[in-house]
């Protein structure tokens, strides 16, 4: 990543070019440097813009007594209920499921199990909102759940919270202090989430460290379909990580990143080989810049997009003399 690539040391010391026109097709918010506010709120580390988030209730419950104790059992029919509920859910009768695990929480109204899985058939249904009643329940009685949290940050995602998502997936990730799925995940959504409030800085953070632990084992868990999913758009997450670099003014960073992007593999190649030579051109290294250049005419048989951005870099200043030879 970034801070430790090959290209960091290199240009660490390059004084940096300003003022440079964006490649063609690239638009102005995806790479431009930020400044003034935009940019001292980019710079805010992760919890410098968590501390004065508020947070939900639901988040600082104590674990109660009749919550999740091994020891307490639940009234055998609440577990004859359950069960039935179950088997309702599994086999697709969701009237029949609601209908059973509704008469079990009621003879065992502290059971974070039930409240989950009522939560999750009631949100398959369609009803988010009753959905969310129940997670926030479960969570109440069980600070520990973090895949009811995980399940609410991304409702939250769903109706543009940015806040209470932001605050909930960061919550998972100080309750899974080992690596998991739902971890990896939830650093993956924060990173998203941080980005989409102009954090490009904390989101930076977090998609750096997803990106340090998205190479370990798939994991068993209900999660593992979604986990590899978006490990095989790493490439993409890269570019990302590549394109927050250079809005917070940091292409030697940017230039390697998205080198690593390139072999990790992305939809538009095109637009990634765009980036690279606008991050060549403001570290002042034009013969990067043209070499990139002219390996996109090359591979792509000299379509109109590579000479467009043949006369681009002219136009930044390279020397046309030059790269004529080249080519």
């Amino acid at each position: 990543g970034g801070a430790t690539s090959p290209e960091t040391r290199k240009y660490q010391r390059v004084q940096l070019r300003y003022g440079l026109e964006l490649p063609p097709g690239i638009s102005a918010d995806t790479l431009t440097p930020l400044t003034g506010e935009s940019l001292a709120k980019a710079k805010l580390t992760t919890d410098q813009v968590l501390a004065p988030l508020p947070r939900p209730d639901f988040l600082d419950a104590v674990a109660r007594p009749d919550g999740l104790n091994e020891d307490v059992e639940p009234p055998l029919a609440a577990q004859k209920a359950y069960v039935a509920g179950r088997i309702a859910w599994r086999v697709g009768d969701m009237a029949e499921a609601k209908q059973q695990l509704e008469a079990a929480l009621r003879l065992a109204p502290n059971e974070p199990r039930l409240l989950r899985l009522l939560g999750e058939i009631y949100t398959r249904s369609g009803n988010r909102i009753k959905g969310a009643q129940y997670f926030r329940r479960a969570v109440d009685l069980a600070p520990e759940d973090a895949r009811s949290l995980f399940i609410l940050g991304r409702f939250a995602v769903e109706k543009g919270d940015h806040d209470e998502a932001a605050v909930l997936f960061h919550d998972i990730l100080i309750r899974e202090q080992s690596p998991s799925a739902l971890a990896e995940l939830s650093r993956h959504f924060l990173g998203n989430t941080l980005r989409n409030m102009g954090h490009d800085g904390a989101s930076a953070e977090q998609f750096e460290q997803y990106i340090a632990v998205a190479n370990g084992p798939i994991s068993s868990s209900i999660y593992a379909r979604e986990q590899a999913l978006l490990r095989r758009q790493i490439g993409v997450t890269r570019q990302l990580l590549g394109d927050l670099y250079m809005r917070l003014d940091r292409p030697a960073d940017a230039i390697g990143v998205y080198r690593e992007a390139l072999e990790a593999g992305v939809p538009d190649a095109v637009k990634l080989d765009k980036r690279r030579v606008y991050a060549a051109l403001r570290l002042r290294d034009d013969l990067l810049a043209q070499r990139l250049v002219i390996e996109q005419v090359q591979r792509r048989q000299g379509d109109a997009q590579a000479l467009a951005m043949v006369r681009y870099i002219v136009n930044q200043g390279v020397p046309s003399a030059r790269v004529a030879e080249a080519l």
